[in-house]
């Protein structure tokens, strides 16, 4: 199973969830009133809920935290790690979770 989860906004969670085929997916949402944007987001993924969100989901699939691999690149995904057996930093710019990962993946976009 693959889950995102994610601080991001859920318009674009989605899309990614839809054309990687993934089975779950956590983010925040933009409100809407008559068709038209407020300016307020609904939080569903506080920056420390990522933890919580993983452990809830590691339990409800009856999984094992060394079952779970977990990429993230900010202090943001932190307690994430800490969620995770098998951790990956993609293109870190936290120092923090440098030392963290177990594996680093460098992106070059072209």
């Amino acid at each position: 199973k693959f889950a995102l989860v994610s601080t991001g906004l859920g318009f674009l969670v989605e899309k990614v969830k839809s054309d990687f085929s993934l089975d779950f997916s956590f983010s925040n949402h933009l409100l809407v009133e008559g068709g038209v944007l407020t300016g307020e987001v609904e939080i569903g993924v506080d920056w420390n809920d990522k933890p919580l969100i993983v452990n809830n989901l590691r339990k409800e699939l009856d999984i094992s935290k060394n079952e779970v691999a977990v990429l993230g690149d900010s202090d943001g995904d932190l307690g994430m790690f800490d969620a995770g057996g098998y951790r990956i930093a993609v293109d870190p710019v936290s120092d923090l979770l440098r030392k963290k990962q177990m594996r680093f993946l460098r992106t070059e976009i072209s």
